[in-house]
């Protein structure tokens, strides 16, 4: 209990799990993504641009993890959290396509500046609907 008697919050175990979930995500992100892409069964979208739409959702995911983590771990310091949760998340999605620049080329992936843009995009928008939520419910 606190000192006003409202029970305390598992903060810390709550950004323990949304943290390994975002390490869990990044994993899969980047082992699909310097993948074979000749090896993939899973469907395709096949409109101009769809792979930038599916770079915007999942680091819109990865910003909708990581957001409210660092946000729970220090109230105090929301908008930095929201700061250090997109550039964290732009930083993976560059280091996935230097990745890709190099190992992937093997493997039929490429490079694209384009994705990165798509990158940033995405994780704005998720930071920002955390942040949003985060004001909602109170927790900031």
């Amino acid at each position: 209990m606190t000192p006003d008697n409202k029970p305390r919050t598992p903060r810390p175990r709550i950004a323990a799990l949304l943290l390994g979930g975002w390490v869990a995500s990044i994993a899969l992100l980047a082992i699909e993504g310097t993948g074979s892409a000749a090896q993939r069964e899973i469907p395709v979208a096949t409109f101009a641009h769809a792979d930038k739409l599916l770079h915007a959702a999942a680091w819109c995911w990865l910003a909708l993890l990581l957001t409210p983590a660092l946000v729970l771990l220090r109230p105090q310091r929301a908008k930095l959290a929201l700061v250090v949760s997109v550039c964290t998340n732009v930083a993976v999605g560059a280091l996935i396509e230097v990745v890709q620049a190099g190992y992937g080329a093997s493997h039929g992936r490429s490079a694209d500046l384009l994705d990165v843009v798509a990158d940033a995009t995405g994780a704005f928008i998720g930071a920002l609907l955390a942040y949003a939520l985060l004001r909602r419910l109170n927790k900031i």
